[in-house]
């Protein structure tokens, strides 16, 4: 393997009423609400369906608002009727299971997501479960396959790339605006995620902008 090749990966993380729950009660919602029913079995789509769905993940990316929502809807839709894809689970997956694991991952989810632009703490986050800090590892890591270092370092990259982005604030600005406190640090993790330092990735941006 080439060692200055690195993996580009996009997350995006959304409640499925994230535009109310009367839009997933009406008609033209049905085969959303199918996706979302299957997705709780686990989806890996393939084929075509993943060159176009990256196609919307990047337009997501420079998008803000209702732009943004509109972009999301498309991907479930491009999603929700795509014939390429397996399900993961097997028909005797334990739902009553999965539904305990869903409410305890999520109240992860929930507590990094208001956080994370504090100091927070493994020991912070295992509490809220509550698990030993190594227990909380173990577990997390088999969850969502990264460390909590690695998800807390994405959600405060991917908040710091979308300020500069929307050109609201400077590079040291987004950098204390998404949970950092040395300039240094943020720099070197920033490039860890996104292969360029902050500055490069906005001159990248403004090429592509301006294209």
């Amino acid at each position: 393997m080439d060692e200055k090749s690195f993996a580009r990966v996009t997350v995006v993380h959304f409640y499925p009423d994230f535009l109310g729950q009367d839009f997933l009660n009406k008609p033209e919602a049905k085969f959303i609400n199918i996706l979302f029913n299957k997705a709780s079995k686990g989806i890996l789509f393939s084929g075509k369906t993943i060159a176009e769905a990256r196609v919307l993940l990047n337009k997501m990316l420079n998008k803000t608002g209702l732009s943004r929502s509109v972009i999301m809807l498309e991907l479930l839709d491009l999603l929700a009727h795509s014939n390429s894809f397996r399900i993961l689970s097997s028909e005797g997956y334990n739902s009553k299971e999965k539904l305990q694991e869903v409410t305890r991952i999520n109240k992860i989810y929930n507590y990094i997501y208001k956080n994370f632009k504090e100091d927070i703490s493994l020991k912070d986050v295992s509490s809220i479960v509550p698990m030993s800090n190594a227990a909380f590892c173990r577990y997390f890591k088999l969850k969502t396959n990264r460390t909590f270092s690695d998800f807390l370092k994405e959600i405060r990259i991917g908040h710091a790339s979308k300020l500069l982005i929307e050109k609201r604030f400077n590079v040291s600005e987004a950098c204390f605006n998404s949970g950092y406190n040395n300039i240094s640090n943020f720099n070197k993790q920033f490039k860890e995620i996104k292969g360029i330092s902050p500055r490069e990735f906005i001159r990248k941006y403004l090429i592509v902008e301006n294209d």
